[in-house]
């Protein structure tokens, strides 16, 4: 797979730079996957149990995106900008999330009282264990505890 994403392309997250219009689906699972910058892939980072690492920006476009770590969670503390559409980002860890326009889910592990959670106007921000993941224009929020 190579930097670009065309339609309806799923990703498990070897090699991404920017994803385009679709339904596209990027997934991490455990091990250790890295994304430097807003292209190209540094293999394995030496993360360990991080299932998405991301130190610069990954935009998936419009469409119904999904970006699954919850086995791992996200590390880096990368901004994932999702775009119009149904999108859904699962999974806790560092990063700047913005589910852009549409109805939009945000999936987090264990229950609501494991995070210390401030709700905003603009944006909600979900701290546990010295991790902030900051969301923006997620419609809901599902705690799987």
């Amino acid at each position: 797979m190579g930097g670009e994403g065309g339609r309806n392309d799923d990703f498990t997250l070897t090699n991404l730079s920017r994803a385009d219009n679709g339904a596209d689906g990027i997934t991490g699972e455990g091990g250790a996957a890295g994304a430097a910058g807003s292209s190209g892939l540094e293999g394995d980072d030496g993360q360990r149990g991080i299932a998405i690492y991301n130190e610069g920006t990954v935009k998936t476009g419009g469409g119904n995106d999904t970006i699954d770590a919850l086995e791992g969670g996200f590390g880096g503390g990368g901004k994932y900008f999702l775009g119009w559409g149904r999108d859904t980002v699962k999974g806790f860890g560092d990063g700047y999330f913005d589910g852009g326009w549409g109805r939009d889910k945000l999936v987090l592990p264990g229950q609501e009282e494991d995070y210390d959670i401030t709700w905003g106007r603009r944006k909600d921000i979900f701290e546990q264990d010295g991790m902030t993941l900051t969301a923006k224009s997620f419609e809901t929020v599902e705690f799987l505890g």
